[in-house]
């Protein structure tokens, strides 16, 4: 386009040849080599040098001097700045081999077996974990506070109760039995600590009594705050 080289105010203009469409075309598809001047994610920091597609740096890296072109006439501008890299140490990566035990095939009779036995050893935890015991210094009979459990329903506890509770009087059970000696006996047959204030006496005129003192026959009805029913069953002492 110049043959030579002119001179505009003291500014030279050097030769520029005009490619052909097929040289701008090959040439654009190419990446080119930039200094990042200004820090760009995912592209690299400040002083990196970088391959880029010319379009990119035109339209996005060298527009508020973000970016400098990389050519055998021009170096870097500002000192170059390598991208950090992890060292990895080799004995970190080496990974040991572990020995791994042969499992043997379970049968589906040695599977049936063992969810028998869990079920089993579930129903028998879950019956000795109801409620807390407390013993008293005097008769060192099991006493259940008011905090005992609650979660029982009136079916549970009807099914696991006789109908009718024999007691058979003698110097290690005496009269008064009390409503505490009541809540140990329904412990030791169902398992269900029962609160001492939801165990109701009565007399065979129908009349509540805290206590039985003598033998014959009385009703004993126990309340169930979870579903809140009540349980009727009859005392016989003898």
């Amino acid at each position: 386009m110049f043959s030579k080289i002119a001179k505009i105010r003291g500014v030279n203009f050097p030769r520029c040849n005009i490619a052909s469409p097929s040289r701008l075309k090959h040439a654009s598809s190419k990446k080119i080599q930039v200094q990042l001047l200004k820090d760009f994610p995912n592209v690299g920091v400040r002083g990196e040098l970088v391959y880029v597609k010319p379009a990119f740096m035109r339209t996005y890296l060298h527009m508020g001097n973000g970016a400098c072109y990389i050519t055998e006439e021009q170096g870097p501008r500002i000192p170059v700045v390598e991208k950090p890299r992890k060292v990895i140490n080799e004995e970190e990566v080496e990974v040991k081999e572990e020995e791994v035990p042969e499992t043997k095939p379970v049968t589906q009779e040695e599977s049936n077996a063992m969810s028998l036995d869990e079920l089993s050893n579930l129903f028998q935890t879950m019956k000795k974990s109801r409620g807390r015991k407390s013993v008293t210094s005097s008769t060192n009979a099991q006493v259940v506070s008011d905090s005992a459990e609650s979660g029982y329903l009136a079916s549970e506890l009807a099914e696991l109760l006789p109908e009718i509770y024999i007691i058979k009087l003698s110097e290690t059970t005496p009269v008064p039995i009390r409503k505490e000696s009541l809540s140990k006996s329904i412990y030791e047959i169902s398992g269900i600590q029962v609160a001492v204030n939801h165990i109701n006496i009565f007399k065979s005129d129908g009349s509540a009594i805290n206590e039985i003192p003598s033998t014959g026959d009385y009703s004993l009805s126990i309340n169930t705050p979870a579903d809140r029913g009540v349980v009727r069953k009859h005392i016989k002492v003898q």
